[in-house]
């Protein structure tokens, strides 16, 4: 009998190797443990294939205790797998600065965003990463720089594809790493060596205490390498990564086909078919139960005929110049219509894409998002989402042509990111777990030309009844007016304070007077921007 140890949250590994040979092992069997609780719950694990004749179970717990496992293989007689036991000793966690091994992996709290294992909540602050397991980024010395700079500006997600990533060819060499493409280029097995490379950069990412949301693939890959297949490679995935402290999303645009597809309305239905049931068998197979989601072309309950599977709703408002505004009503349109399920910003406008989307938009996309409701926010910038390089560029989309020319060390100093970080943490120091919207409570006017302002202008606020407000009181040019704050409550005593932010200046303007209807002009802002406005008790 083999003994494991580990401490709770942590994840270990046990090694078993085939007796029998085969030359599609990831195919050809299944291999899986059925692990005994100490309080006499059990649960199935998947092994997954490690290449040549090993196989790996990765497993992590919730609770101290001794567990038993007991390997079950779809082929009795390969007695290299089948038939074998292990017990787990998991102690409790004592020290550990990394929240997700002190708290736990993440789940979607019903209608309430995020959570640690332990009941933490947990704010989704999101950097997007799709082609960062590629081998453009130098590994591990480039890799490892951005991995920390971005935990140190705040960020807790990462959206990253495991796989197939967008604009590419699916046997595009650039997809792939030190350890080739994710399956040979026929497509005849999967390739744990490219895995390998993949399970060192998310460690990295872990151990910075980062949540990376793993892909499969972009959309349009399943039509090419078949339902079948891209359901064993998530299969795989689940098996490999789902020990760990991840969270899911189907894949990037859904529903969206190919570039250069010819049947564009009849790619999208069997995508949005095909990708409801491949979501069901994730949820199926997967023992740990992470959060999944899709990244959509617009919202993800619009990419899939069936959209039960998904535990919590992305949107992708895009990058033109109507994406603000567009945000905003998609996440109020989630919340109407799905308020059991969080949603998240998943792809605002990218900072310096295209050469637009510059720091002050990326305040307002974040702003306006989490003041309207969204549980997370992911941000983006040209030259980090498709790992582009100095020495090594990504290169043409397969219409021709590339996107940006920034690459992603320049992209890592953006301003955009840390004044975002900035905000995240603002919200941190207020209960912002327990903000509801309120755009009720708080009205402001400008001195002309009004119908110029894309999206029209209003104040964004959020918070709790006699207890906290924020407001975030967008740009108005040659106006210095303060906001009306309306709404609050008699024999409450906040105090209110202006916060700029791009430098995260404070300004604190005393004790709020309101009047006999409850309402309050706010002062003048101390110079023409945008305004953060705060009210605590």
């Amino acid at each position: 009998m083999t003994s494991l140890t580990t401490t709770v949250y942590g994840a270990t590994e046990w090694t078993l190797r085939a007796q029998k040979p085969r030359n599609d092992p990831w195919g050809e069997i299944s291999v899986s443990a059925v692990m005994k609780g100490p309080d006499g719950t059990q649960k199935k694990l998947p092994f997954f294939w490690a290449g040549g004749d090993e196989w790996k179970l990765r497993v992590s717990v919730s609770r101290p205790g001794r567990y038993v496992l007991h390997t079950e293989c779809s082929d009795p007689a390969d007695t290299g797998l089948h038939g074998h036991e292990a017990v787990l000793v998991s102690e409790a966690i004592q020290k550990e600065s990394n929240p997700l091994f002190m708290h736990g992996p993440i789940s979607a709290r019903k209608g309430k965003g995020f959570v640690h294992e332990d009941g933490l909540p947990f704010f989704w602050f999101g950097d997007t990463w799709w082609m960062l397991m590629s081998s453009r980024v130098r590994w591990p010395e480039d890799f490892s720089t951005l991995a920390n700079d971005r935990a140190r500006k705040g960020f807790t997600v990462v959206q990253v594809v495991i796989g197939f990533p967008g604009d590419l060819a699916t046997d595009d060499l650039r997809a792939g790493n030190e350890g080739g493409l994710p399956w040979e280029r026929d497509l005849s097995r999967i390739n744990p060596r490219y895995f390998d490379a993949c399970d060192l950069r998310l460690q990295t990412i872990i151990r910075a205490g980062i949540v990376p949301c793993i892909l499969g693939s972009w959309g349009y890959h399943l039509l090419t390498i078949g339902e079948e297949r891209m359901t064993s490679h998530w299969r795989y995935l689940v098996a490999r990564y789902g020990a760990w402290p991840v969270a899911w999303a189907l894949a990037g645009e859904t529903a969206m086909p190919y570039y250069l597809s010819r049947d564009v309305a009849g790619d999208t239905e069997k995508l949005r078919a095909a990708w409801s049931r491949v979501s069901k068998a994730i949820r199926s197979c997967d023992s740990f139960q992470r959060p999944l989601s899709a990244h959509p072309r617009r919202t993800s309950w619009d990419d899939l005929e069936d959209h039960s599977a998904l535990d919590f709703h992305m949107l992708q408002p895009g990058h033109m110049r109507n994406a603000l505004g567009l945000g905003v009503t998609c996440i109020s349109d989630a919340r109407a219509r799905f308020p059991e399920k969080p949603v998240v910003n998943a792809e605002p406008p990218y900072e310096g894409h295209m050469g637009t989307n510059g720091p002050d938009v990326q305040r307002f996309a974040f702003w306006s998002s989490i003041l309207s409701g969204a549980a997370g926010f992911t941000y983006g910038a040209a030259g980090i989402f498709q790992a582009n390089d100095r020495d090594r560029p990504t290169g043409d989309r397969p219409g021709g042509g590339a996107y940006d020319a920034t690459t992603w060390d320049e992209a890592m100093r953006f301003p955009g990111a840390l004044q975002l970080g900035k905000a995240r943490e603002l919200l941190m120091e207020l209960p912002w777990d327990r903000f509801e919207p309120h755009p009720e409570w708080a009205s402001t006017s400008v001195r002309r030309d009004a119908e110029t302002y894309d999206p029209p202008l209003r104040v964004y606020s959020a918070g709790i009844p006699r207890e906290c407000r924020v407001h975030y009181v967008p740009r108005r040019f040659w106006h210095w007016d303060g906001a009306v704050i309306h709404g609050i409550e008699s024999g409450i005593r906040f105090r209110a304070m202006y916060i700029d932010p791009e430098r995260f200046t404070r300004f604190d303007l005393g004790f709020v007077e309101p009047d006999a209807n409850g309402d309050w002009k706010a002062p003048q802002t101390p110079y023409l921007m945008e305004w953060v406005l705060v009210l605590r008790t």
